[in-house]
């Protein structure tokens, strides 16, 4: 009878690991739909405000288009990592005279629809300058309370 008793420790204890990993690995999975929790809440800076928008798929975004205007209409040179992104997203508001301190973006979906006025699956935040609220908000940025 011992060396099944021995046996069946050995079998309580591999399951109570397997599930104790199995579990909050699941749970994440589930909550999070197996991408990265969003950032901390987003940081405050006097004198700014946070406004934000869904982006649209094909390169349809201002930024985008006046990106391509610029490159020949080169769409597939359209950098696709989000440093090379943030920055044509700074210059172009830049440009417009706008002040963004910072900007980041939040993946929210992975099924989007496939026409080209369709979400691209995630939202942009821009921290701007007070003043310049009113022109984001003309540009279809909502504030985020």
């Amino acid at each position: 009878m011992k060396p099944r008793r021995g046996r069946d420790l050995r079998i309580a204890l591999t399951v109570g690991i397997v599930l104790g990993l199995a579990l909050p690995a699941a749970t994440f999975v589930a909550l999070w739909g197996g991408k990265a929790p969003p950032w901390d809440p987003l940081p405050d800076r006097p004198g700014a405000t946070w406004v934000s928008i869904h982006p649209i798929q094909c390169d349809g975004n201002p930024w985008e288009e006046d990106w391509l205007r610029s490159n020949n209409g080169s769409a597939g040179l359209y950098p696709r990592d989000w440093g090379a992104q943030r920055g044509i997203i700074l210059d172009f508001y830049a440009r417009l005279g706008i002040r963004v301190f910072d900007a980041r973006r939040e993946e929210w979906d992975d099924s989007v629809c496939g026409a080209c006025s369709c979400p691209a699956g995630y939202t942009l935040f821009l921290q701007v300058a007070d003043e310049d609220i009113g022109d984001m908000t003309a540009l279809g940025f909502t504030v985020v309370p």
